[in-house]
């Protein structure tokens, strides 16, 4: 096999940097464009007659022998502007104000590029009279805030806004007294798929105390992703026949947590230590999602975490034969003292995986993250 991966960046960028008296600006332009190509290739053959010569040209020429060759190509690109404004007065008051706008062969012209602003600002506190008149324990506190956006161009598959077509791998014609392939249309296009949103608004401090021998900074952030790039299969009923675009916007998802950390640092001596903790707490939940309107409510994932595990309830083990007597089991076999009871959810005597299953785990995402260094 063969496989070839190429990538063209081009990224110029222009910068302005001016101080005037108490004023301090920082401006950046900059334009970005990528283009990643990747391309494969692959043969193979069986049975050499030869111990130690595998050319391929040696392979058996038995029909039953033949090895399918395959080869596939995929180009994607991107293109986006950036700007950037950082204003500060008296290095105490601070402004960002910033914007990409950004374009994906994802999405049809009319919707290919789209604008993602975002605005930052902090108060560099510690540099008030009334702190380092009053307060000498604290040499840096920096209290900051931001609100931006940012986009999401990854979809399955290619170009879901064309209409696209895939040739079928066993013969289904015959022309001229030969079999042929045929020809025939994947999903519809979606003209109106469009990028992925996430808002994200931040508030936390940053500070230094004790002449820089205890740190403490914090943060909340609460972010909504909305319009999310998934597949629509929950939305269109069986009697479709599949028959509908491969990807849509429709889902939403809120993430929030806080971000802690204490430093501490000192000399003992000759001796230089440091020490550093870490506390991340998040939580995600699903606002909008497809699913099947014919779900039950015990398993509908509006509501809950991303990726909670879902199985059967037990409600204890079966002690006697007695007990047994009625009871039934996902396996449909023969159940026995000892044997898990599992509850039947929707009440019709019989325990299935797809009317009994519901949460009963957390996500493998973790909630809560910490560390010392």
């Amino acid at each position: 096999s063969y496989v070839q991966n190429n990538r063209r960046t081009f990224q110029p960028s222009i910068s302005y940097l001016k101080t005037i008296g108490d004023h301090h600006i920082n401006v950046l332009a900059l334009y970005e464009w990528s283009r990643y190509q990747n391309s494969k290739l692959s043969a193979g053959a069986r049975n050499f007659p030869l111990e130690g010569l595998y050319d391929l040209d040696y392979g058996s020429q038995d029909p039953e022998d033949f090895v399918l060759p395959g080869g596939s190509s995929a180009v994607t690109a991107r293109a986006g502007y950036v700007g950037r404004i950082n204003y500060g007065y008296k290095e105490k008051y601070l402004i960002e104000l910033a914007a990409r706008s950004d374009a994906s062969v994802n999405f049809a012209k009319e919707n290919r590029w789209d604008i993602f602003p975002a605005i930052g600002l902090g108060w560099l506190m510690s540099k008030e009279s009334f702190i380092q008149d009053h307060i000498k324990s604290i040499d840096y506190l920096k209290f900051k805030t931001s609100l931006g956006q940012t986009g999401n161009d990854k979809i399955n598959g290619s170009f879901p806004y064309l209409q696209t077509y895939r040739l079928s791998t066993d013969p289904v014609h015959v022309f001229g007294g030969a079999p042929v392939s045929g020809l025939y249309t994947s999903a519809p296009p979606n003209l109106d798929i469009r990028w992925e949103t996430s808002t994200t608004f931040n508030v936390g401090f940053e500070s230094e105390w004790f002449n820089g021998k205890l740190g403490f900074d914090a943060e909340w952030f609460y972010r909504v992703t909305e319009d999310i790039l998934a597949s629509p299969a929950g939305l269109y009923p069986a009697s479709t026949g599949g028959f509908f675009p491969s990807t849509i916007n429709y889902g939403i998802m809120e993430n929030k947590g806080v971000d802690l950390q204490i430093r501490h640092k000192n000399n003992v001596g000759e001796l230089f230590y440091g020490i550093t903790g870490n506390f991340n707490w998040a939580k995600n939940k699903i606002i909008r999602r497809d699913e099947n309107t014919s779900l039950p409510y015990w398993q509908r994932t509006v509501g809950r975490s991303y990726g909670e595990k879902v199985g059967f309830v037990v409600d204890g083990i079966y002690q006697t034969w007695e007990e047994t007597k009625d009871a039934v089991s996902p396996s449909g076999g023969v159940v026995a003292p000892g044997f898990f009871k599992y509850r039947d959810l929707n009440n019709d005597g019989k325990i299935t995986r797809s009317d009994d299953r519901t949460f009963i785990g957390r996500s493998n995402i973790p909630e809560m993250m910490f560390g010392l260094n």
